[in-house]
């Protein structure tokens, strides 16, 4: 089952049925949940659901099987109930109604830990300063952006900060991957069968594909 008109990498799945849970998979609702969390839902009527609440309901979402999606209410309105993912920018395009509506999240369970899910007023603001978070993370990101780049090109950083880094090569099915490790942290990576690399920051500032290029055997 695929949530959000928004963000189509999010997946609910049957969990344990009979206590109402379903598997979180996906991006829409980052920040309030992860991948991998128990969805723990109570069903309630239309009217019992409050501005604020996490609530599940079916969407058609353009496919032809209907899929579950799980969103916040951010208004209620005489149709229903209009929803958002706390991590998309937009409102849901139809309202919830109750012949849709599966219930209300009261939990997620993550690990051996079952977290209460903020609802109503607490809920709404809790999403509204989650966003704000958000946007400042992407503008900050963005004036840091080239200042960042002067900065891993000079080569300056390299001349005070030599990470002690080991390389690892893992076989996959599409190919040999060499790993640079940190501790036991991965750090780097490059293809050995297209070349490509990705390093994570701020190592990207001390380690290029050449380094790694050098470690190989």
């Amino acid at each position: 089952m695929t949530d959000t008109p928004h963000d189509s990498g999010f997946d609910l799945q049957a969990l344990e049925p009979e206590r109402g849970e379903r598997l979180y998979r996906g991006r829409s609702m980052r920040g309030t949940f992860r991948p991998g969390d128990g969805l723990v839902i109570a069903a309630v009527g239309v009217a019992a659901v409050r501005c604020g609440d996490v609530v599940v309901f079916a969407s058609q979402n353009g496919v032809a099987e209907s899929q579950d999606v799980v969103h916040r209410v951010v208004r209620v309105v005489a149709e229903g109930l209009i929803t958002r993912g706390d991590g998309n920018h937009f409102v849901d395009p139809e309202p919830v109604t109750a012949a849709n509506l599966v219930g209300v999240v009261t939990h997620a369970r993550r690990g051996r830990r079952l977290l209460a899910v903020a609802g109503g007023a607490r809920g709404t603001w809790r999403a509204r300063i989650q966003r704000l978070r958000a946007l400042a993370r992407r503008v900050l990101g963005r004036v840091a952006r080239r200042p960042y780049h002067a900065l891993r090109v000079s080569g300056l950083v390299r001349r005070v900060w030599r990470p002690k880094i080991r390389v690892l090569v893992v076989r996959y099915e599409h190919g040999p991957v060499a790993k640079v490790l940190v501790g036991r942290r991965s750090v780097a990576a490059m293809s050995l069968a297209t070349g490509r690399f990705v390093c994570r920051k701020p190592y990207d500032l001390v380690l290029r594909r050449e380094d790694l290029e050098r470690l190989l055997p």
